[in-house]
């Protein structure tokens, strides 16, 4: 079937044309006062002169639907409301006999050459004027339902006009003395049908044309109506004012006529719109079955009313069933309180910066129980920049963060007894290795400072597993105290000196300063990026650390000379077993938790870490954290 509304691009382009071209109507007439043509100031309507003021009304009311296309909500409502006043002082004059002077104003005393004064508006126009001025009106404040039945019927009205100056019935567009010419009336039916565009996916129209869509006849009627109306105007040139055709006549003639050109029309364009339907909806269940597939459920989420459209596996992702009433309040409510104003701020972290949301919390199920829940959505927003919806998916990520979390206590369990068995080896070569120097066996003290080194790296990986356990689980803390952080960063260097043969490191610029902070903590932070910076730099090229105080702020820095990191892999740097994935890095030992750590431990200080790279020019790994 076809959707419920046509492109929102193609309302757009629709109602700006229909705009342009009563404005254009409105340029015509007024050039024929400025410049004192007849021909202009009648044309089309056998000598009916479009009077100035109606002119510029029209005017200004084809750029008020141009700028309401635009955006431009609070100007459109302000000239909406002059053309109103304007009307309801014309409309004035002529039922109670007063003279406002108001349709002489512009014209009476700067033109003297103008062979006939500009006269009064007639009272037909004045108040079509002013109901197509309170349509618009109607739509700034988002009354589109009141807008459309305003719209409507005018549409009646206008159309039986410009009917009537074709045929000759004159009762369909004149009343005694006032009568809407035929320029008017198409004017004023183009700002219809601009207006009709704009909102023709609100209020009842929405509504009456999916109920039309669906059965194909809006096709027929819509493709009757766009061949009738030129027509209509390509009659009146050329047909009627030029042979005898009664009423009557012509308007047989132009029923059969529109028709033999429209219905073929019609019948083209809905064979092309059932084939663009069926791909869409083949295209829609082959997503619907992919998001099933992978158990995830949708919603579309109005900011404005907190209402939800959820789809039954999103619904389930939090324990309801599918018939279950499911809004914002109730997805809130369901969160667990911990996590709430975490989500909430994220939420609007991602509105104000007109970004993606992503989150993920526990939440509560009507059982009880507790689980998972991954979000993802995207901000919507009107023409005005502000967010209106926020449509998205979540997922049920309990099974995988319990895999996670036996994943992490396996970890931490091997981990934490191997250091034992490690600590006693460490103890054991440091043993041999002072009998070995007694001894003078200099083979062996090299072979076991080796050996030694080698159970330092062993040491330490252990220690960074045991750490990503303890702040997986809220247990890592930090020992706070004030140190120096050039006597923390000279013994830092020279322990990884020892462990290190190819690469010289350089330290320069670094003062005594006094931080207070986790001594071995940041010696930990210090310890990863430099040797990072060792196993991917070329052998002999050195390794530069650098430290200074911004301020409130110490910085370190680490500067290495290998190949560079391009931006997409920047950002993922620092989550957890994430490694950069090159041929010439498969040699390189690791398991991706050390940049991991160094990011957490550095959030624990409230500091920042950060990396600035370009691919085949190094990188240099910073972290601040505060004096």
């Amino acid at each position: 079937m076809l959707q419920v509304t046509l492109p929102n691009r193609v309302n757009k382009r629709m109602s700006y044309v229909m705009a342009a071209l009563a404005l254009s109507l409105g340029l015509v007439g007024l050039c024929g006062w400025i410049f004192n043509s007849v021909e202009l100031r009648s044309f089309l309507s056998n000598g009916a002169v479009m009077m100035a003021n109606s002119a510029i009304m029209i005017i200004i009311g084809g750029t008020a639907l141009i700028l309401l296309n635009g955006g431009y909500v609070k100007t459109v409502r302000i000239i909406a409301g002059v053309i109103f006043i304007f009307c309801v002082l014309i409309i004035a004059e002529h039922l109670f006999g007063i003279d406002f002077k108001i349709d002489n104003w512009l014209f009476r005393d700067i033109y003297s050459n103008i062979d006939q004064q500009p006269g009064r508006t007639s009272l037909l126009t004045a108040i079509n004027l002013l109901l197509i001025s309170s349509a618009v009106l109607l739509v700034t404040f988002d009354r589109f339902d009141a807008s459309q039945l305003v719209c409507a019927v005018m549409f009646l009205l206008v159309y039986a006009a410009l009917v009537g100056h074709i045929f000759g019935i004159t009762g369909l567009y004149s009343s005694g003395d006032y009568a809407l010419p035929f320029h008017i009336a198409l004017g004023l039916l183009l700002m219809i049908m601009s207006l009709v565009f704009y909102q023709s996916d609100r209020g009842w129209i929405a509504t009456y044309l999916t109920y039309l869509k669906g059965r194909n006849i809006a096709l027929y009627l819509l493709s009757y109506l766009l061949c009738a109306a030129p027509m209509l105007v390509a009659f009146y040139l050329f047909v009627f004012n030029r042979n005898g055709f009664s009423p009557a006549s012509g308007i047989i003639v132009l029923i059969i006529l529109s028709a033999f050109i429209s219905l073929p029309v019609a019948y083209l364009t809905m064979r092309r719109f059932n084939r663009m339907d069926s791909d869409l909806e083949t295209t829609t269940e082959r997503l619907q079955m992919a998001l099933n597939a992978a158990k995830l459920g949708s919603y579309d989420l109005n900011l404005e009313t907190g209402r939800m459209a959820c789809t039954p596996q999103c619904k389930a992702n939090y324990g309801l069933p599918p018939d279950a009433s499911f809004n914002f309040g109730d997805l809130f409510n369901a969160i667990v309180p911990e996590h709430r104003e975490r989500v909430r701020a994220e939420v609007n972290t991602a509105i104000d910066n007109h970004a993606d949301y992503a989150a993920e919390y526990q939440v509560t199920w009507p059982d009880e129980s507790v689980h998972w829940v991954k979000a993802f959505g995207k901000p919507q927003y009107d023409k005005d920049g502000t967010a209106v919806s926020i449509v998205g998916v979540t997922i049920d990520i309990t099974g995988q963060k319990e895999l996670e979390a036996k994943k992490d206590a396996f970890i931490g369990m091997v981990s934490h007894e191997l250091k034992t068995p490690l600590t006693s080896v460490k103890a054991y070569l440091q043993l041999a290795t002072n009998l070995a120097e007694k001894s003078e066996e200099r083979t062996i003290v090299d072979m076991l400072t080796r050996a030694d080194v080698q159970a330092n790296k062993m040491k330490n990986m252990v220690q960074g597993f045991l750490d990503v356990t303890r702040l997986e689980n809220g247990k890592l803390k930090l020992d706070r105290e004030m140190f120096d952080v050039k006597t923390m960063l000279e013994e830092t260097i020279e322990e990884v000196r020892l462990q290190t043969e190819n690469n010289e490191i350089e330290l320069k610029g670094c003062e005594s300063i006094l931080v207070y902070g986790d001594r071995d903590k940041i010696s930990e932070v210090v310890t990863n990026l430099l040797t990072n910076a060792i196993k991917y730099s070329p052998k002999e090229s050195p390794v530069v650390a650098e430290c200074k105080r911004d301020g409130a702020w110490w910085q370190f820095s680490v500067t290495d000379q290998g190949v560079g990191i391009n931006p997409k892999e920047q950002k993922k740097l620092f989550e957890r077993f994430y490694r950069v994935q090159r041929p010439e890095h498969r040699m390189v030992s690791g398991f991706g938790i050390g940049l991991y750590l160094c990011a957490e431990i550095v959030k624990l200080h409230k500091g920042k870490i950060g990396v600035h790279s370009e691919e085949g020019k190094g990188s240099t790994f910073y972290f601040t954290i505060p004096v």
